[in-house]
């Protein structure tokens, strides 16, 4: 009885052993972006699974906000920022391509998604936005600047993807800008030049494509190609609907008007 008990004393110990704790890289928490958002010092350096939706991708990481059941995102809520640059590894980028240019496939592939993501926490930079956090000694004030985004969700991978939108189901609100059409025949220049560059071939439709003017770069404009047999009433009016989406019946590429003719950038929606 002694070996038996001895026995299962240390197959106790071996499983106890091989048991990952919560929070580690094997056995996330499950949890929300508001219980982070409310108690973040809690969940610092632990191992998380969220879910969201994707709302923008820039050089450096993607936001994520709390999404409803309906599908609305909650614009108010502070966005929880995560890292996607683990996954452009597995992507088929063309080479060469500028880094700073290398979130454009990655965005196209969440942007506007309800995904579940796992990563580490890491609460610095919200910390800096905290009033609850008090300042670790003494009576100076400790003051943190996070850069380039301030991620929050490092080693971040996308586990699974349930539900996907395209650009134009959201808008950034009343005041956001808007883009501005341009003139019929400065599309069909447009137009003329984007085929003698060998762009991409739309549908066999009447009115393929159309060219905008974006507030926000108003140097340059933005030439959108109809992927489907008609996209009325589904084109871009919004600057943040210009990115790439998989469900957008659209893609766009910057143009721009130099030495009298029009030159476009290369895209990486498709």
């Amino acid at each position: 009885m002694g070996r038996i008990a001895a026995l299962f004393l240390l197959l106790a110990i071996a499983s106890g052993c091989a048991t990952r704790p919560s929070g580690s890289g094997d056995s996330p928490i499950d949890t929300t972006i508001a219980a982070v958002r409310a108690d973040g010092a809690k969940y610092d350096g632990k191992y998380i699974r969220i879910r969201g939706l994707v709302t923008r991708c820039d050089a450096f990481v993607c936001g994520l906000v709390p999404i409803s059941p309906e599908g609305k995102p909650d614009w108010e809520a502070r966005r929880l920022r995560f890292n996607f640059w683990s996954g452009a590894a597995i992507l088929n980028i063309p080479d060469p391509v500028m880094r700073s240019r290398i979130s454009m496939p990655l965005g196209f592939l969440y942007r506007f998604s309800e995904a579940t993501i796992v990563g580490r926490y890491d609460y610095t930079c919200d910390s800096a936005e905290d009033v609850l956090a008090k300042p670790a000694s003494g009576n100076l004030q400790e003051i943190t600047v996070c850069t380039d985004g301030g991620d929050d969700l490092h080693e971040a991978t996308v586990v699974s993807v349930h539900r996907r939108w395209p650009s134009t189901a959201f808008s950034a609100g009343t005041d956001a800008p808007k883009l501005t059409p341009l003139s019929a025949d400065t599309v069909a220049a447009m137009t003329a030049a984007y085929i003698a560059a060998g762009g991409i071939k739309p549908w066999e439709t009447k009115d393929p494509y159309r060219a905008f003017i974006d507030s926000n770069d108003a140097e340059s404009a933005r030439f959108c190609v109809c992927l489907k047999q008609d996209c009325t009433g589904q084109w871009p009016t919004e600057p943040q609907h210009l990115a790439g989406n998989t469900m957008n019946p659209y893609t766009c590429v910057q143009a721009k008007h130099n030495d009298g003719a029009w030159h476009f950038q290369p895209s990486f929606d498709r």
